[in-house]
């Protein structure tokens, strides 16, 4: 009796065009609002107005989406997951001897990537199997996630668009003409992209998808179209590359009627024109001051790091410290010190870097399956659902010449889940296992309060730091320093474990020069040391501060400990210009020109165009 109430129930649920269900949520809103939140959220009020708010708004949905739809007794096997937590568990154990303890966990304030974000991968997996996992029909499901993406690809590609017709609708210190669409990044438009495009362009081709949404799909992939090269990523434009050659190969392989061959041929030539257009118009987006050969200087650095740290990584957001230890002379004269260098831009040496070769490996496994399954999408019958067989395929591609992005790969691991549960079972498919559905039921029960209590903390953490960085912006746009200072100190009040706002404190105070001031500046120095007591960054301020200290006062202890400071620096890394530089001024305080011009002439030799002014008027 119970079979047959549960087919009667599959075949209502997968009845219509597509896929309607009427009698039960789709799940298309949940999606939306994820792809969504990646896609739209940001504070042009803030001071880094992409990264803080979208990350936020990406918790917070997927969170609820897993309190929504997440049954532990429905849960499918899947080679995938199996991987997926096998990685996720290393990397997790790699936390705990990280370099980077705190942020190792929660993540950087701007990249997020700790292994908090990793375990909100593994969420949005689970989510995206129970949505695709909940219909009898793949192509109806594939139709409904697919919904969900066009609506990303209209907002991205609108986005993008106005940004290279009018101008950047957010404003952002930038000189490339790159297009950052609403990531303010090239690099994560472009991987955007990767998910977006084969999408929409597949969908717009469905034609068992209703005409409406078929020519929004045409609309939203021509956007997406313009964002992809417009970014002037070459990495996502070679992996949707490979993508869309995958799904055409697929295509025409299949017997298909001579008619419908011609009409997807029109279109591909269509696009690839289109493409070619906006290359030959936007050719200044792929000028780089350096060519594909930088790749190869990240990643030899990132093997350099990889091979002092191979079991268990630098931890997640390690990467950035053990980099600033292990970088050469040439890598620091070629690429300057303007940024610190914080990823591997690769996947794979990615989670190698940051939790060792064995979850490296892991990774590996996971994107190859990953890969199986997009490609067994591309082969269905389903247009859409070959559309996000290509999309994930693309992503997985692209990512090993960027690596994981905390804002966007909840979205992937989303249509992963959607195209994994397709075909598996559930991990409890006896009806008479009462024992292990007890168990599972109470752990569900205990797992909703904890999830319902996490949504409410990360709401109200997540407002709090979209406040934070609102008054760090104000505190930087700010020319009077007490005004300035102030609002410095209530975004530290707001956000106390972010040790930007720290560091903007010690900023603001130290640039009155008084002593009372220098000294409250080294002091919020030391409160973000606290947090992130490695990081270049913080290192580096302190010691400048120290330096400032000791020209105040002149006593020998000062000096001394500005020295002390400037040596440990140079002792971790060698060949850092900045740190030569601020060494030769705490040795020309405390009256050692000679060792101050040696330390100049060696920022020279490093590329640091202050030292060589200060240099050159010495010699005069």
């Amino acid at each position: 009796m119970e079979d047959r109430a549960e087919a009667r129930h599959l075949d209502m649920s997968g009845a219509g065009d597509d896929g309607d269900e009427r009698s039960r949520p789709t799940g298309v809103g949940i999606i939306a609002a994820i792809v969504l939140s990646s896609a739209l959220a940001l504070d042009p009020a803030g001071w880094f107005p992409f990264s803080v708010v979208k990350w936020w708004a990406v918790v917070v949905t997927v969170l609820v989406a897993a309190l929504s739809w997440v049954r532990l007794r429905e849960v499918r096997r899947s080679p995938v997951l199996g991987w997926l937590l096998g990685l996720v568990v290393l990397v997790t154990v790699s936390a705990v001897f990280a370099v980077d303890g705190t942020y190792a966990w929660v993540g950087s304030p701007i990249r997020h990537l700790g292994v908090v974000a990793w375990w909100l991968f593994v969420l949005s997996f689970l989510v995206g199997a129970a949505l695709g996992g909940r219909g009898p029909d793949p192509h109806a499901v594939a139709v409904r996630v697919s919904r969900a993406v066009v609506l990303g690809g209209l907002a991205v590609g609108s986005y993008s668009t106005w940004e290279l017709f009018v101008g950047r609708p957010v404003e952002i210190d930038v000189v490339s003409d790159r297009l950052g669409g609403p990531y303010g990044s090239p690099a994560y438009l472009g991987a955007a992209c990767c998910l977006i495009l084969p999408v929409c362009l597949a969908h717009a081709l469905d034609h068992a998808v209703r005409p409406a949404w078929r020519a929004v799909s045409a609309v939203a992939a021509t956007g997406s179209t313009v964002a992809a090269v417009g970014s002037g990523s070459r990495g996502a434009l070679l992996a949707l590359g490979v993508a869309l050659l995958l799904v055409g190969w697929s295509d025409f392989r299949e017997s298909q009627p001579r008619g419908s061959r011609r009409k997807k041929a029109v279109m591909t030539a269509l696009l690839g024109a289109v493409v070619l257009g906006l290359a030959a118009a936007l050719r200044d987006v792929f000028e780089r001051t350096v060519g594909w050969s930088s790749r190869l200087d990240e990643w030899e650095l990132a093997l350099r790091v990889i091979g002092s740290r191979p079991l268990m990584g630098a931890g997640p957001e390690g990467y950035r410290i053990e980099a600033f230890d292990h970088m050469g002379d040439d890598y620091v004269r070629r690429f300057g010190e303007d940024v610190f260098v914080d990823r591997a831009h690769s996947g794979m040496l990615d989670v190698a870097v940051s939790s060792g070769v064995l979850a490296a490996a892991a990774y590996i496994v996971v994107m190859a399956l990953i890969v199986r399954a997009g490609f067994r999408a591309v082969r269905s019958d389903s247009m859409s659902r070959r559309g996000l067989g290509a999309a994930v395929i693309a992503y997985a591609v692209g990512q090993q010449l960027l690596f994981p992005i905390a804002e966007l790969d909840p979205v992937f691991w989303l249509l992963v889940g959607v195209l994994c549960a397709d075909g598996t079972q559930r991990l409890l498919v006896d009806g008479s296992a009462t024992d292990r559905i007890r168990v599972l039921g109470a752990v569900q029960g205990g797992a909703m309060i904890l999830g319902a209590v996490a949504v409410l903390v990360v709401a109200v953490v997540g407002v709090r730091a979209v406040a934070a960085d609102r008054v760090a912006k104000q505190a930087v746009d700010e020319s009077d320093v007490e005004i300035s200072a102030e609002r410095a100190m209530r975004a530290v009040m707001l956000a106390p474990g972010d040790a930007r706002f720290h560091l903007l404190l010690a900023q603001v105070e130290a640039s009155e020069r008084t002593l009372t001031s220098l000294n409250r500046a080294i002091n919020a120095i030391d409160d973000a040391a606290e947090i992130t007591p490695l990081d270049p960054g913080v290192r580096i301020e302190r010691a400048r501060l120290l330096s400032l200290r000791a020209d105040a006062t002149g006593t020998p202890s000062d000096r001394d400990g500005a020295e002390r400071a400037w040596a440990e620096l140079l002792d971790d890394a060698p060949s850092c210009a900045r740190c030569h530089f601020g060494a030769a001024l705490a040795a020309g305080e405390r009256g050692d020109i000679t060792r101050a011009v040696e330390l100049l002439e060696r920022a020279v030799e490093l590329g640091n165009e202050d030292a060589a002014r200060l240099l050159e008027s010495l010699e005069i």
